[in-house]
């Protein structure tokens, strides 16, 4: 029978003690990369049907904040699973939650990407992270694609007076509990705050779905909500896009792979880059535009945003590869590969361990090298076409590294998210300036939607790190999330190799961790640093990487740093991660290390990946196993998640004993009191002080 965590906590290490640090991480001045801006003039080699020139105004985007769908009698029916909503010419209807849409009659415009009426189910996730969708009522564009679904039911609805009917299912993925970890993110999906404002029949009845529609009367609640009507520029540029892919197509295969398009976007902080990547890919990969199916046509997406990732597992850079059922639709700003769809999806990873490319921006550079390598030799040979997300960094040390992408992709087509739409490369002024330095073939400038998310950037973070340990492996669920605690749970216990490397047998290949490197390290003594690296790891997400067997054995292993008669894992030094060739190794996953054996060398993780394919593709590729740690932050909830820390609260106040309350990674002691800090928890914090939240 599997150990709890507290259980192997507990066979043979003491309870982890450890007092805060008020210690500030030092602020680093910006690397340099000794590159100076292009002289050439960006060339303009294909003509692109430009937006309509504005003079002097800044276009706004039409955010608005509650639907103009109003609730009748005959208009709403609810059902034990799902609510039917008859739409109007000129209604729309902002949704909140988890749902999936049906289609019962006519057509439907989700933002800019056009449904007819057939009984598929479209998957939606929708946090308040990003704009969320606006169903609207459409023109059928082709009666041959609608299949309506007239029954006793809705008959009523199929009257002159309704355009569109859908039916929005209930779907519980599991995400919506993860407030009970991380209490800020508990009205991510629907409000879950009390209130003693009194509730209409409408609202009571709404409250067992997974899903709630943002109404006019409601604004008090959701002023922070944001739907996004899709302004005119944007929509010409993502239509104008998919008639370039389908020309192309229509041409030839050859004529495509010689040149498929390429479509970087650009803008500072929320300027509305995710959610025109979304449109553009949703339009791409799913629209039924005119009538014409799109299957054929693959989408190849270079996410280089650790920050932020779209596709990405967290602070990491990938190039994903996707059909039409690829995955579900993107909105929200939230991606999640539903298990079913997994087959006609590829991801590949490379791990950075940092947020930003100011850290290491000479592995970021070499990591997008070589997913680009990756790209041009599996997919732009099949006219895949490419979208390219990027960081919201354009101005000093960004606009560096924007260089550098852009003379390596050489972009088709160049999409400038800007704040004052009036200037663009025509134009003289600072966007000018800075656009000149970058190479293209085309130029666009539309409008940035610049608002400001109900969530910070951290909360963000800490959102995409706990639904990416909290995703379920079963297939035959879909997309399913548990947020019960991991420490609850039996971590897997790893093996790791901590004898002199040198005794090794060449014929062995080791299945377990055969070092460990920490990326963006300072320290000059190897040695002494090797005593702490327990310390370092514990509590740490990182990040699991299978490196070629020749490449570690004939430029690695020599590197490696060894304790004697320490019981410690082997330290892989920076002169070893120089080396590195991401295309002689595989990012396999994330791992949270819960602890380290005393008495032998094992270690404790957490990982939602299928450790038992980590083996077989270990034996299979004959890999070497190495854990690398940077500065990915643990999310605080998960050392002392919220249902524990009540449970400890309850003992307290019922006068129980604290030692008979075990928690991992928390002291109980009190302080002094002259100290002031009393029974204050004193939670830890790992060595680099740069690990946790």
């Amino acid at each position: 029978m599997p150990m709890s965590a507290f259980a192997a906590q507990s066979l043979d290490d003491e309870l982890i003690q450890y007092v805060n640090s008020s210690d500030e991480e030092e602020s680093k001045p910006q690397p340099t990369l000794g590159m100076s801006a292009s002289t050439s003039t960006p060339t303009v080699s294909r003509p692109l049907t430009r937006n309509p020139s504005v003079s002097g105004n800044l276009v706004q985007l039409m955010a608005i904040h509650t639907s103009n769908f109003h609730v009748t009698d005959e208009n709403v029916i609810f059902g034990d699973e799902y609510v039917i909503f008859g739409l109007k010419a000129h209604e729309n209807l902002i949704v909140r939650g988890q749902y999936k849409l049906v289609i019962q009659r006519g057509a439907l415009l989700v933002n800019n990407d056009l449904y007819h009426a057939d009984p598929r189910q479209i998957q939606i996730v929708a946090p308040m992270t990003g704009a969320l969708p606006v169903l609207q009522p459409a023109q059928v564009v082709d009666m041959s694609q609608v299949t309506d679904d007239r029954n006793k039911e809705n008959e009523h609805l199929f009257s002159s007076d309704y355009k569109t009917v859908v039916k929005l299912y209930n779907f519980f993925t599991g995400l919506e509990r993860i407030g009970t970890m991380y209490p800020p993110l508990k009205n991510i999906f629907v409000d879950q705050t009390p209130s003693d404002e009194p509730k209409s029949a409408f609202d009571l009845a709404l409250e067992s779905y997974s899903f709630i529609p943002i109404l006019e009367n409601k604004t008090f609640a959701f002023s922070s909500s944001n739907g996004l009507i899709i302004p005119k520029p944007w929509e010409m540029f993502v239509n104008n896009m998919v008639e370039i892919i389908k020309c192309q197509h229509k041409t030839g295969y050859e004529a495509v792979s010689a040149d498929p398009p390429r479509i970087l976007i650009i803008g500072s902080k929320n300027s509305g880059k995710s959610t025109l990547l979304s449109l553009l890919v949703n339009s791409i990969v799913y629209q039924n535009l005119k009538g014409e199916e799109l299957d054929e046509y693959p989408l190849s997406v270079l996410d280089v945003d650790p920050g932020q990732p779209i596709f990405s597992s967290p602070t990491c850079i990938s190039l994903g590869y996707m059909s039409r059922l690829a995955h579900p639709p993107l909105y929200g700003g939230f991606s999640a590969i539903n298990t079913e769809y997994e087959d006609n999806f590829t991801l590949s990873e490379r791990f950075l361990g940092t947020y930003s490319p100011s850290q290491n921006p000479e592995l970021y550079k070499t990591a997008i090298e070589s997913l680009y390598r990756e790209y041009n030799r599996s997919q732009k040979p099949e006219g895949c076409p490419l979208v390219i997300n990027t960081p919201g960094w354009i101005k000093g040390y960004g606009l560096e590294l924007l260089s550098h992408l852009t003379a390596l992709v050489r972009p088709t087509h160049l999409v400038y998210l800007s704040n004052n739409f009036s200037q663009g490369i025509h134009t003289q002024g600072s966007d000018f300036e800075h656009l000149n330095m970058l190479s293209f073939d085309n130029y666009i400038n539309l409008p940035g939607t610049y608002s400001t998310g109900k969530y910070s950037a951290p909360q963000i973070r800490t959102f995409k790190t706990l639904s990416y340990f909290h995703k379920q492996l079963a297939r035959v669920h879909g997309l399913r999330y548990c947020f019960d605690p991991l420490v609850a749970a039996a971590p897997y216990e790893v093996s790791y190799m901590s004898d002199d490397p040198k005794d090794e047998k060449p014929s062995a290949l080791y299945l377990g961790v055969t070092a460990v490197l920490v990326l963006n390290a300072e320290h000059n003594d190897d040695i002494a640093y090797h005593r702490h690296l327990k310390e370092i790891l514990e509590t740490s997400i990182v990040g699991m990487i299978a490196i070629d067997e020749d490449l570690y054995q004939n430029e690695m292993k020599q590197y490696v740093v060894h304790a004697e008669g320490e019981n410690t894992p082997n330290l892989l030094p920076m002169e070893a991660f120089a080396k590195l060739d991401y295309e002689r190794c595989k990012f396999l996953g994330l791992a949270l290390i819960h602890s380290f054996s005393k008495t032998k060398p094992e270690l404790r993780m957490y990982t939602p990946v299928d450790t038992a394919k980590i083996s077989v593709y270990l034996k299979a590729t004959a890999s070497r196993l190495v854990l690398m740690r940077g500065d990915l932050e643990t999310p605080i909830s998960e050392l002392t998640p919220k249902v524990i820390v009540d449970n400890y609260k309850y003992h307290r106040k019922e006068k129980f004993k604290p030692k008979e309350i075990v928690l991992p990674y928390v002291s109980l002691k009190l302080g002094p009191k002259k100290s002031g800090v009393g029974g204050v928890w004193r939670v830890r914090r790992n060595v680099m002080r740069r690990g946790q939240q």
